[in-house]
């Protein structure tokens, strides 16, 4: 007997059940590790999201302190910056509400160092010292011209620090005036009032 054929159905995949997704930016897994890092620091905003509120030139000199209540405490890096910010502290708290921060006060305290272009400004830049003609010698037979670039580049640091001389001869840092100097200023205010008062 002669089986009838049937017409074979062309073979179509199943739907998928779920559109695929499309790789996260790296920023959206970073930003909560981000800010849970600001959490358990005890800062009320992360970094990064300060920056974003108030603009780089600002964060590059002032980051967020404590918060007390409602007032943010604002870590500037000099008295100048201190005043600049005092008077954009209503610009300041309107774009912090904007990215979640809702304060009704700002507080300056200056801090040298504070803002996140410090640390790059201040590091000193290494002295390189002149490589002693022995050890130039010797590194002259070193056969893998990387590692002796390395070497050199590594003893001319150290031989530039060795010339700065050890720590305790270096300049120390100036220590705090005493309460007494600043009080004994003349015509001078202890009051923090108003400029009219």
């Amino acid at each position: 007997m002669a089986s009838a054929k049937r017409p074979r159905a062309d073979w179509k995949p199943d739907p998928p059940k779920k559109k695929p997704r499309a790789p996260a930016p790296l920023g959206a897994l970073v930003d909560p590790a981000r800010e849970e890092f600001a959490r358990r620091a005890g800062l009320p905003i992360d970094r990064e999201r300060w920056r974003r509120a108030v603009g780089d030139r600002i964060a590059a000199r002032a980051e967020p302190g404590w918060l007390k209540g409602s007032v943010l405490t604002v870590i500037a890096a000099s008295s100048a910056w201190a005043q600049e910010l005092s008077l954009l502290s209503e610009e300041i708290r309107r774009r912090l509400k904007e990215h979640g921060l809702r304060v009704d006060g700002l507080r300056f305290v200056v801090r040298d160092g504070a803002g996140y272009d410090h640390a790059r400004a201040q590091r000193p830049a290494a002295a390189r010292g002149p490589l002693p003609p022995e050890l130039r010698e010797k590194l002259a037979s070193v056969e893998d011209p990387e590692l002796a670039a390395a070497i050199a580049e590594a003893a001319g640091f150290a031989l530039g620090n060795q010339q700065k001389g050890p720590a305790s001869e270096r300049p120390r840092a100036r220590g705090p005036r005493g309460a007494a100097a600043r009080s004994a200023r003349s015509g001078r205010n202890s009051g923090r009032g108003s400029a009219g008062s």
